[in-house]
């Protein structure tokens, strides 16, 4: 066999190689990781080689990769902070209109004194209970503006309750200013003589006339 002869063998069996060597690889690598947002980051990558074989055939070498990486998530992140504040701002506002019921109260502001006073000159005890009919069972009169004569009927009880004494009184008040509620902002006297609501002042009766006097 001469060299020629052999050189041509030796290329026989590399193109018989080549051409049964005919190869295709395709590769598909696919990640899904879960990020915010979607990205898709894609490869492609060709790699053709054409041998053309002195027999006329024709011979393809060819690698094709396909690289795709998708990312693909949703995250709902709720950061809600909801806070109720209530918040009640009371003004009282006082008004300086003088009521009944006001000078009822500082009628008997000063009408306490004086049953004590009256009591301990007569009988010695130096406290006790002094009891009122509310105002609207007493006598009221309104004769001018800021001015009420009150009439009425007192029970003072010994501290123990042992004994009770009767009084009436017939007091006039007349506002002055500032508070209505405070008692020192009235001006106490006499109801006038012969006042329908009865008698002037403070005046001790009999028992048994504050009773039939409440019948």
């Amino acid at each position: 066999m001469t060299k020629r002869l052999l050189l041509l063998t030796m290329i026989l069996l590399l193109v018989a190689w080549v051409v049964g060597c005919d190869k295709e690889m395709t590769t598909t690598s696919s990640e899904y990781r879960e990020i915010i947002g979607q990205v898709t980051d894609t490869i492609f990558f060709t790699d053709t080689v054409v041998i053309e074989n002195p027999n006329g055939t024709t011979v393809y070498d060819t690698t094709v990769i396909h690289d795709t990486i998708s990312f693909s998530d949703t995250v709902m992140v709720h950061d809600t902070v909801i806070q109720y504040v209530t918040q009640v701002d009371t003004v009282f506002s006082q008004s300086n209109e003088p009521t009944v019921q006001a000078a009822f109260l500082a009628m008997q502001a000063y009408t306490d004194i004086v049953v004590i006073d009256d009591i301990t000159a007569t009988v010695g005890y130096t406290d006790g209970w002094v009891f009122y009919l509310s105002a609207y069972m007493s006598y009221v009169d309104n004769p001018a503006a800021g001015v009420w004569d009150l009439g009425g009927y007192i029970d003072y009880w010994a501290p123990d309750f042992s004994d009770f004494y009767a009084y009436e009184y017939g007091w006039r008040l007349t506002y002055i200013s500032g508070d209505p509620g405070d008692p020192n902002n009235w001006q106490i006297g006499e109801i006038p003589a012969a006042s329908p609501i009865g008698q002037p002042g403070l005046n001790r009766v009999e028992k048994n006339e504050i009773r039939e006097a409440l019948r």
